[in-house]
């Protein structure tokens, strides 16, 4: 299954989440779009979490969307939905 897309550590009261796809330079892919609204969930819902520190594995934080999943879901209202 190799590498998680996101890693996920919790020390005290601070959860942080690092996206890990350095290859493609942590760009969001439907996989590490999941785990992040997961992780985010979990934050939401565990009041002892103070702090989300957002940071990405290698140079780059964040390319933006995996373009090459764009325009792989034939209903517009489920394209629209993950775009968003």
């Amino acid at each position: 299954a190799g590498e998680p897309v996101l890693l996920v550590q919790r020390s005290g009261d601070v959860l942080e989440l690092r996206l890990n796809r350095p290859s493609a330079r942590n760009a969001i892919s439907m996989a590490l779009r999941d785990a992040l609204c997961e992780a985010l969930d979990l934050a939401l819902v565990d009041m002892s979490v103070r702090e989300v520190r957002l940071t990405g594995t290698g140079p780059d934080f964040c390319a933006g969307g995996n373009l090459n999943e764009f325009g792989q879901v034939s209903d517009p209202a489920t394209a629209h939905w993950i775009r968003m």
